[in-house]
């Protein structure tokens, strides 16, 4: 799962920065249709990740639950 989990947030950062540098060009010239269709497309591409990612993230127990479960015993 850690792979996993890596993946999804090495494409996030990636993608995060790719975004980052477009958004950068953008306020010093006018972008290319086709830098807008990327940057379109990475905004839905990471709104599709970080769902993913919650969604990892909800199938892992929480450390605080495991010590608060592991007073009890």
């Amino acid at each position: 799962m850690a792979e996993q989990w890596e993946s999804t947030m090495d494409r996030i950062n990636r993608l995060a920065n790719e975004k980052f540098q477009l958004l950068l060009k953008a306020s010093h010239q006018y972008l290319s249709p086709e830098d807008l269709d990327r940057l379109h497309f990475l905004e839905r591409e990471l709104t599709r990740l970080w769902e993913i990612r919650r969604q990892e993230l909800a199938g892992r127990p929480d450390p605080l639950d495991l010590l608060i479960e592991a007073s009890y015993r």
